[in-house]
């Protein structure tokens, strides 16, 4: 009334396709496979399967037969899901961490029992068929290799989730400094859990999440002694262009003593060198000229000849050479 097993070869037969054996020896083990489909509206559970043996006896010739009833159990369609992973692409920035939601649905026919799923990255943190060669490889181009998320709590129990049904999870993940923007990086859901009847199963599946990038640099705050050294620094800016000016127009006019060149009064000679002791000073109008020697020729008419000695200056005293009438000390005419 409700078969179990449809026979390939003749679908409206009530029995399997026959296999035969050569021989069977004595106290000997045969393995014998028949091939079937199971039906489309069999329900799980416990059946009885009826094993028609029949031979001829190899010393005697006689036919012999045995009918054996076999037990046997039809299992439902295991669970199975289908495994979502939603999040927020703005949040996952530099640094940051951000929400990962991990949706399981269970599509197959039977309940998912102790469930356990664990969300991290793939072939111990690099990107899947990444290999590696620290000789060759240029190290800014690491960042595109190594994944840059981690999962606070990476395994987490769910207990069971019907046939039908969807459970979710919120995972924390902490972005990494060397993610890339708008890079997707590949991250591994693994979910086991136990079936009806006692079956363990393991399913993995592969999401992937996207990197918004590196969020913008915030401005210091801002730093009262930047505030008061400003004015301080103008200060000192001035005063620098100030003395380079001066030194300027100083190397320029020759300084203080160009200018006393030009007619301010200058400071008050020195007096002459007093004359070596035992000599007495005889002022420069008196010095004595011998007269020219004689001729012992005939007499010459004389000439006239001015002799004429220093003259001190009447401003400042100083003795002036003859032919001199500027004092070249003061500049008073003689």
């Amino acid at each position: 009334m409700n078969p179990v097993f449809v026979n390939p070869g003749s679908p409206g037969s009530n029995s399997l396709q026959t296999v035969n054996l050569l021989s069977l020896p004595s106290a000997s083990t045969e393995t014998v496979a028949f091939m079937a489909d199971l039906a489309p509206g069999v329900r799980p559970g416990g059946y009885d399967l009826e094993l028609n043996l029949t031979a001829t006896d190899h010393n005697t010739r006689l036919e012999v037969s045995k009918t054996l009833v076999v037990s046997f159990q039809v299992y439902p369609m295991p669970p199975k899901f289908a495994i979502l992973g939603s999040y927020v692409i703005s949040q996952v920035r530099a640094g940051k961490d951000f929400m990962l939601t991990v949706s399981l649905e269970n599509t197959g026919l039977d309940r998912a029992r102790e469930v356990f799923v664990s969300v991290g990255p793939p072939n111990n943190g690099l990107q899947l068929n990444a290999v590696l060669d620290l000789h060759d490889m240029d190290p800014s181009s690491l960042e595109h290799t190594i994944n840059p998320f981690t999962v606070t709590s990476s395994r987490v129990f769910l207990g069971d989730i019907a046939a039908g049904t969807t459970n979710s999870e919120n995972f924390t993940v902490h972005v990494d400094y060397n993610v890339v923007k708008g890079r997707s990086y590949a991250m591994a859901v693994d979910v086991s859990y136990r079936d009806s009847f006692g079956g363990v199963w393991n399913q993995a599946n592969m999401i992937s999440l996207t990197a918004a990038g590196t969020p913008s640099a915030k401005a210091a705050p801002a730093n009262p002694w930047d505030q008061a050294m400003t004015p301080l620094l103008m200060i000192m800016i001035v005063l620098w262009v100030l003395i380079i000016i001066g030194a300027i127009i100083i190397k320029k006019t020759g300084g203080p003593g160009a200018m006393r060149r030009h007619g301010e009064t200058p400071a008050p000679a020195a007096a002459p060198p007093a004359p070596p002791a035992g000599q007495a000073f005889a002022p420069a109008q008196q010095q004595y000229f011998p007269p020219p020697p004689v001729s012992s020729g005939p007499p010459q008419p004389q000439q006239a000849q001015t002799m004429e000695g220093p003259r001190p200056c009447r401003k400042c005293g100083i003795p002036v050479p003859a032919g001199n009438y500027i004092c070249p000390n003061c500049g008073n005419p003689m």
